[in-house]
Parts: C-alpha cells; structure tokens; sequence
C-alpha cells in the first residue's frame, strides 16, 4: 500500500458564581457545556450528523451524500463500546479490549501484566496475522512486528513498524521494514508526521464513544485523517491532542514522497472549522483537494 491513510476531548473548568448579601453568602457551582461535533461536511460529497445519548456518548453518525448509511454505538455498563456499526468488542476481566470481530476478521489480543499489548492474533478472509509488539522505558510503543501464519494477500511474510515520538508523545515518524525471512530485514517506507497545537476533533469523536487519547483499534466512519501505525486491519490508529498538520511517505525503493498536508481554519473554541487536506501524488506529479468543513455543539 502506497498511503497510510491513518482527537483530547475538550473538557472546560467550572466556574463558581458566588451571589452575596449582607447577611447570606453562598457559592453555586455550574458547569459550562461540553464542545463536542456535530457535523462534518467531506467536499460537499459525504456529510456526516453526530447523535448522541443522554450521557453524552456517541449514539449514531449518520451519513448522506454519495451513500446514505448510519452506523449505531452500543456500550456495556462501563461505558466501553461492545458495537460499532458491523465491528463488535469483547473485554477481559480487567476491562481491556480482547476481542474484535467483524465480517472481514476476528482478532484476539493478549496483554502483559502491566496492561500493555503483547500480542494480537487475527483471522481474516485472505491471511492469518500475529503481531508481536515492544515499548520502550516510558512505556511507549516502538516496535509492532508482524508475522503472517498463512497468506493471501501477496505481501512480504514478515514486517516491522519502528515507531518514534515527539517530545509531548505524538507519533513523528515510522519506519516500515520488510523482510522474507524474519533474518534479514530491508527498510522500504518511512512516515513522518507534524501537528498543529490546536484541539482534534477527531479525538473528541474518539472520547466521546468510549475510546482514549493515544493508540487505539476503535475505528469508526471517521477516521479519515488519523495515523494509522499498520497498513491491514485491524489497524492501531494515533489519535492525539493535535491536529495533523502533515504526513508524508516515502518509499525507499524509488524515493517517491507520498505527501499530505493539511491547513486548518479554527474557531474561537481552538477547534478546526475549515480543514482542507491536499494529497500530493509523485507518479502522477498532480495534487487533489478535499475540504472538511467541522460544525459543533454545546452540551
């Protein structure tokens, strides 16, 4: 695959209104509504409409334009997704993901006793997959390493994503590596990523229908434009505080630059109003434009 096509909820502060006479005082505490997304607009082809429950978490996003489609959130008492659209969630004991099934694969996923990630195990309709994965001292993910039990799918049999981080822990670059033997590995792609310091509202979607800041497998209608780490399903994606400002992916092989880039327009909230993204293809030596227009609301 030539592109990796791969959001902190916007919580305010209470504020204290304190009403005082001469002989009563007292304080009432009320708390300024939650930002959250209402509507996406993608190129006046695709709109997307956010409905939410009463809590707050994400209920449907219903989409018209090109295709008319709705895709409906369940979630379990502890208000983790057990359904998104086709895809459903299973949970261990200790509340972590450990199963994701949908029409295409069913993955298990095994962690250690510190909570991290250790293994996952997919079946799909083309391939098998494990992946083995390592993390550095902070904790962070640096490495996933894939191996592929039988396959399909033409791709080479063993990969490795090595993963780094800017200084506040967004993804800066990955670094795909191939190999036909597990032994001697070739570098055939690198990604590098930049953000803005402005809020997502990717990230806001995320949160809002059960998921958290950082690496996650929930992946809805909307996860155009977040940083997906591994190129098959189910893929881990990035879903960070910032926005992506640009992405490019170079393949090696040829030192073909696969470039996109993003210029946000924001409201008085910090959030994108306008996003208009801009892929940039080398074979072709063209560009294509695709503006996002974000509306919001307060809850």
């Amino acid at each position: 695959m030539k592109n990796i096509q791969y959001i902190n909820s916007f919580f305010i502060l209470l504020v204290l209104f304190a009403s005082c006479s001469s002989d009563d005082s007292s304080s009432v505490e009320e708390q300024i509504p939650q930002t959250r997304v209402k509507t996406i607009n993608e190129n006046d082809i695709n709109f997307y409409d956010v409905e939410y429950k009463d809590d707050g978490k994400i209920a449907t996003i219903n989409k018209s334009g090109s295709g008319n489609s709705s895709i409906t959130y369940a979630y379990n008492t502890q208000n983790l997704p057990i359904q998104k659209g086709e895809a459903s969630y299973e949970y261990n004991a200790q509340g972590k993901l450990s199963k994701i099934t949908t029409s295409d694969y069913t993955t298990e996923i095994t962690y250690d006793q510190e909570g991290k990630i250790v293994l996952e195990e997919a079946v799909a309709n083309t391939y098998n997959l494990d992946k083995t994965f390592k993390y550095n001292t902070e904790g962070q993910l640096i490495e996933i390493a894939e191996h592929f039990i039988s396959n399909n799918s033409g791709l080479a049999p063993y990969k490795k994503y090595i993963i780094t981080y800017t200084s506040n822990g967004s993804i800066a670059e990955i670094l795909e590596r191939q190999s036909i033997d597990d032994f001697t590995y070739v570098d055939k792609f690198e990604s590098k990523f930049g953000y803005d310091d402005k809020k997502n509202p990717l990230l806001n979607l995320h949160e809002n229908s059960g998921g958290k800041e950082g690496l996650s497998y929930y992946m809805g209608v909307l996860s155009f434009h977040t940083n997906s780490i591994t190129n098959l399903p189910p893929s881990l994606y990035f879903y960070g505080k910032n926005n992506l400002l640009f992405h490019t992916r170079t393949d090696l092989d040829d030192n073909k630059q696969y470039k996109t880039t993003y210029q946000h327009q924001y409201n008085q909230d910090g959030y994108p109003e306008t996003t208009t993204k801009t892929i940039f293809n080398p074979n072709s030596q063209n560009s294509t434009e695709l503006i996002y227009d974000w509306t919001y609301e307060k809850k």
